[in-house]
This record gives C-alpha cells, sequence and structure tokens, in this order.
C-alpha cells in the first residue's frame, strides 16, 4: 500500500467520519417510516416481516460482490458510485404503491446499504494503517450517532407536519450534500487495493473466521437488543409496553458514548485488555438484565452491555484490516458479512431457544458466548501492513 502525506490522510479521515455518519443517518431515516408504509399499504405484521426481510437478503447479497468490487476498484470509487444510490432511495421508500414495489426498493436499499458498509470500512481500515494507530471506534461512533440524528431529525420533521416524502427529501438534500463533498477527498485506490503483494483472493480460513466468529457473536448481541430487549422488560421485568423501549435505547446512547472514548481507550490499554474487559463487562449487563429485578438494575444492564460491546467490533474491523494474507477488503467482506448474518438470523435462534426453554435462558446463552470471546482475547494479534514510497 502507497504512503500519502499526512495532511491527505487526515482530510481522509474527516470525509470518512462524514460517510459513516451519512450511513447512520440513511440506515436511521428509514426507521420512522416503517409504520406509514404499513399503514399505507394495509400490511399484517406477518406480511410486514417478509417485506423487511428483503433488506437483509439485499445487503449479504451484496457484500462479498462489494469485496470483490473494491479489491478491483478501490473504496473511494465504491462509496461515490454506491452512497448517492443509498441516499436516493429513501424518497422512493416513503411512496412505495405497492408491496412488491417497497420490497424491491427495500432489496436494492439492503444492498446499497451493504456495499456501503464493506467499502467505508475498508477505506476506514487504510486510513488507520495510513495513521498507525487505532481510529476505527470513532469511526463506528459517528455511524452510531447518525443512527440517532436521523431518527430524531425524520421524527421531529414528521412531528412539525411535513409529509413523509417532504420529510425524506429534506434527508436527502443534508445526505446527499454531505456525501458528494467528502467523497472526494478519500484515499485513492492505491491505499486499499495494494496492501500486500500476495493480496490475492483466497478461501477464508484462520484468522479471517476467528474475527468473522467475533463478530457474529457481538453482532448477535446487538440484534438481541433490538429485537428482544424491550420484550425481555415487558414479559421478565414487567415494565408497561410504553415504557419497554427504553432499554434499547439506554443501550444505543451507551454504545455511542463508548465508541466516542473507544480510540483514546484502546491506544491507552491495547486491544486485548479492552476486547476482554468488554466482553465481560458485556456478559455481566445480559445477566443483570434478565435476572436483576431491583431498583432498576436490569436497566444498568442494558448501559453495561452497550459499553462493553461497544468497541470490540471496530477492534476486530480493524484486525481484518491489517492481516498480511488476504487484501483487506476480501478480509472485511467476510468479518462484515458473518457479523451480519449474526444479526439477521440470531434473533430468531433466539426465539426458538425461547419458545423451547425461556426468554431468560436465550438470552442468558448470550452471556456464555461473550465470555468465550473474552477468553480468546489473546488470539487477537494484528500486523501492521507494510506502507511503500511512492
Amino acid at each position: 500500500m502507497f504512503k500519502f502525506p499526512t495532511v491527505q490522510v487526515e482530510k481522509a479521515r474527516v470525509a470518512t467520519s462524514f460517510m459513516f455518519l451519512v450511513s447512520g443517518l440513511a440506515y436511521s431515516s428509514w426507521a420512522p417510516m416503517v409504520p406509514y408504509a404499513k399503514a399505507r399499504l394495509e400490511l399484517n405484521e406477518a406480511t410486514l416481516g417478509l417485506i423487511l426481510l428483503a433488506f437483509g437478503i439485499g445487503a449479504l447479497i451484496s457484500m462479498p460482490l462489494t469485496g470483490w468490487a473494491v479489491h478491483r476498484f478501490g473504496s473511494r470509487i465504491i462509496s461515490t458510485t454506491v452512497a448517492p444510490l443509498m441516499i436516493a432511495l429513501l424518497p422512493l421508500l416513503a411512496i412505495a404503491p405497492t408491496n412488491m414495489m417497497l420490497a424491491a426498493l427495500l432489496f436494492v436499499f439492503g444492498a446499497t446499504g451493504g456495499a456501503m458498509n464493506i467499502s467505508m470500512n475498508s477505506q476506514a481500515a487504510a486510513v488507520e494503517a495510513h495513521l498507525g494507530k487505532p481510529i476505527l471506534s470513532g469511526f463506528h461512533c459517528l455511524f452510531s450517532f447518525g443512527g440517532l440524528l436521523g431518527a430524531g431529525l425524520m421524527s421531529l420533521l414528521l412531528e412539525y407536519g411535513l409529509s413523509l416524502l417532504t420529510s425524506s427529501i429534506c434527508l436527502f438534500i443534508l445526505m446527499i450534500t454531505l456525501s458528494l463533498w467528502n467523497c472526494r477527498k478519500l484515499l485513492p485506490s492505491e491505499a486499499d487495493i495494494r496492501v500486500a503483494a500476495s493480496s490475492q483472493f483466497r478461501l477464508p480460513q484462520g484468522r479471517v473466521l476467528f474475527y468473522g466468529s467475533i463478530c457474529f457473536i457481538l453482532f448477535l448481541v446487538e440484534g438481541a437488543m433490538l429485537d428482544w430487549g424491550a420484550v425481555s422488560l415487558r414479559t421478565i421485568q414487567g415494565y408497561e409496553a410504553s415504557m419497554a423501549g427504553i432499554g434499547y435505547a439506554i443501550f444505543s446512547v451507551a454504545m455511542a458514548i463508548g465508541r466516542f472514548s473507544g480510540n483514546v481507550l484502546i491506544t491507552r490499554f491495547g486491544t486485548v485488555l479492552m476486547m476482554r474487559a468488554g466482553a465481560l463487562l458485556a456478559a455481566t449487563g445480559l445477566f443483570l438484565a434478565v435476572n436483576a429485578h431491583w431498583y432498576y438494575l436490569e436497566l444498568l444492564g442494558f448501559l453495561l452491555i452497550g459499553f462493553g460491546a461497544a468497541n470490540i467490533v471496530p477492534i476486530m474491523f480493524g484486525a481484518a484490516g491489517k492481516l498480511t494474507d488476504i487484501s483487506a477488503s476480501f478480509a472485511l467482506t467476510i468479518v462484515i458479512t458473518m457479523g451480519y448474518t449474526g444479526m439477521l438470523l440470531g434473533p430468531a435462534f433466539i426465539g426458538f431457544v425461547a419458545e423451547a426453554t425461556t426468554l431468560s435462558f436465550a438470552l442468558g446463552g448470550i452471556a456464555f458466548l461473550l465470555v468465550g470471546v473474552a477468553l480468546s482475547a489473546t488470539a487477537v494479534a494484528p500486523k501492521q501492513v507494510t506502507l511503500l514510497s511512492d
């Protein structure tokens, strides 16, 4: 990988931060649209669930293809191409007239979102390699902040009486401006294609699968909080339905704060200690979330899960991007795809286990997986890629 001037790398760092923010904005802007789509098309829960599945299928299909494309053309070209397409879909999702059209749009939205995930993380890994210090947690913090900001802005615009289409167009203008302004400042293709002379496609093995397995577990945790957090507070802890969503809100804020401070903490304490402490903290939080019944300790559990899980995925992405025996784009594709598989399929598996046993048992089992992550922390030993002079 060629070495670029520090000023250019710093500009790319800022631009990459905005691309993570835009991606978070785009994802979360769709969430407030779901009830409107359900009412407009008169969908029942089962039909809506099948339509929403198109988003995940699109993402999982596009990720492996994007890994090849980034390796061939570079993350800047892919990000510059895909970001406007993803953003432009939001106003179309607001007016989709039929079930099939909504499903098709969500498939493409998921595909472009998955492609952005691969390309922007490949760019982030290249920027981190050039700076020579951990910075991925900061990027993922911006994604989390974008998620909170997108849902909040869309809800605020709708609350002020703007139509769904008008609100989505307002967010489109904001995101397309940020995207087009920053894409041109990303590092060129040489930054993430020429990782090493041996960077050719090969079947995943060894460390790539190990990092992917860790991400599978951590994304499973995030999916469990999203899909089962409110249910657990309602059925296990006895919360009112109107308050059951507070657990996921606390988890999301804690994760954003954890990632905001992640770069400094990883630099200070190292990846092994941060990974081990984070996994054990998240495991403790899960235990409290499902077993504590005294003075809101269960909410403390959600807080600990968010703090503990915040930086493990960025550590894995950074480690995958620094492997010397496989292209960074291919490694990240495998790791991210395995992670998102955990988020998409994990909650369904939790449901099956909960049906056979109890929800407490199903969620508690994830805590044991997190203990396993903590025990495997010493196996994470990323190597610095070699930078070549021009």
